[in-house]
């Protein structure tokens, strides 16, 4: 049987106690909230979605974001990915008997538009 060290810098998958975002409706209502859809893939359409993976350290910190399966025609959407996890404040961390532990999320972040291409509107006086 293993026992985690209080000081381990062991890098996990899952834990006893996964890391908890802090307030109401979790980490893809701040995403939601804080994503905005990148112009140039709006304008074209591109709706994909961005895989990206991010350490949550043990006091609880973000860090480490990468993007594990990004969009090769929408740059924009990786790099705002990245940008809006990199905002994220601390998390409740991971814990392993007891102790805090560094995890490693990955989570997908999808870019939908609400009726696929946006269309101009034309004004009438």
């Amino acid at each position: 049987v293993k026992t985690i060290a209080k000081d381990t810098s062991d890098v996990f998958s899952f834990a006893e106690v996964m890391p908890v975002f802090p307030g109401e409706g979790g980490f893809n209502k701040f995403l939601a909230e804080n994503i905005h859809y990148p112009i140039i893939e709006k304008t074209n359409g591109i709706q994909e979605t961005v895989y990206v993976s991010f350490m949550i350290e043990k006091d609880g910190s973000v860090s480490d974001p990468k993007i594990k399966r990004g969009v090769p025609n929408g740059p924009g959407l990786d790099a705002e990915v990245l940008r809006v996890v990199g905002m994220s404040p601390p998390w409740t961390p991971a814990t392993v008997n007891g102790y805090p532990v560094r995890v490693e999320m990955t989570i997908p972040v999808k870019f939908a538009l609400e009726s696929g291409k946006p269309k101009k509107k034309k004004h009438h006086s």
